[in-house]
């Protein structure tokens, strides 16, 4: 009779101690967003977002590039971009602001591509702000506001244009 309660004690008790088998949900980021306000009133919305960590130059610092292009037709299409040293790597700097100048650029580019043919403008960033703000090891969101400005074929600038309320959010950082 003792044996029998020892060994419904025993059972009971390892019952009580079993461990749970559900496995814990991964955690999925909301989708990634980018958009910007162009010289006041056009809406910035791109079709695609890609974000890069990558080395540019073997032996050099790993760059860190973000890129947003929104298509006009098959063969044009305008570009916001950035290209800064990634600071995501580390395991100290959580956010950047870094000041966009004609030194350090961001470029709003006009791209025409057709066959046998491709026309990149640049247009560089006078002046302007560009805030990170790293999420984990492999996400990032950001916030940026320039001036970029135009030039005839001498080299004359013809204009300048705002780009303002820029956001991106939750961009998955893609590294190489």
């Amino acid at each position: 009779m003792k044996k029998i309660i020892a060994l419904l004690s025993i059972a009971g008790f390892l019952v009580a101690c079993e461990k749970e088998t559900t496995k814990p949900t991964p955690y999925t980021p909301p989708a990634s967003s980018f958009k910007a306000t162009i010289a006041g009133t056009q809406a910035f919305i791109p079709d695609t977002v890609i974000a890069t960590s990558e080395q540019l130059v073997q032996g050099g610092p790993f760059m860190l590039r973000i890129s947003a292009e929104k298509k006009i037709n098959a063969d044009s299409s305008t570009l916001i971009q950035f290209i800064i040293e990634d600071f995501t790597r580390d395991n100290y700097t959580e956010n950047k602001t870094i000041t966009l100048s004609t030194n350090r650029p961001a470029y709003f580019m006009e791209v025409n591509d057709k066959v046998n043919s491709t026309r990149i403008q640049y247009h560089f960033s006078q002046s302007g702000t560009l805030f990170l703000n790293k999420i984990g090891a492999d996400y990032i969101n950001g916030t940026f506001q320039f001036t970029y400005f135009t030039f005839d074929q001498y080299g004359a600038k013809t204009g300048e244009f705002p780009i303002q309320n820029g956001e991106f959010k939750y961009l998955k950082i893609n590294r190489k």
